[in-house]
């Protein structure tokens, strides 16, 4: 038996949340990576005080052509990242709208700092 967490990501760059989620998301035992329609899915398996804690983690595109999608994977998670490119400004300008997202679909928000 396992215990599954379910994880949104959202970030305006997406190459740099692609590498969070491949460093932290997709880099320990038994990791997998599936492209979607409109979002990537990491899989990934943790080993904790001998339980085993399966992390499926989505990666959402900001686009308004996929806020239908966000808000559904939104309302699935049990956790959301925001992920901020300190070296882009326009990484600053969604992440009003990102935490407001999350928040209204009931999602608690995890912090990193990448």
């Amino acid at each position: 038996m396992f215990h599954l967490i379910k994880i949104a990501v959202v970030g305006n760059n997406l190459d740099t949340s692609r590498s969070f989620c491949e460093k932290y998301l997709g880099a320990l035992t038994g990791p997998s990576k599936i492209n979607t329609i409109g979002a990537d899915f990491y899989v990934k398996s943790l080993n904790w005080e001998s339980k085993v804690i399966k992390l499926q983690s989505w990666l959402l595109p900001t686009q308004e052509r996929f806020n239908s999608i966000r808000s559904t994977y939104l309302s699935a998670s049990h956790a959301g990242i925001i992920i901020i490119d300190l070296s882009k400004t326009e990484s600053f300008e969604n992440v009003q709208k990102n935490v407001r997202d999350i928040w209204e679909n009931n999602v608690q928000i995890g912090r990193a700092h990448v």
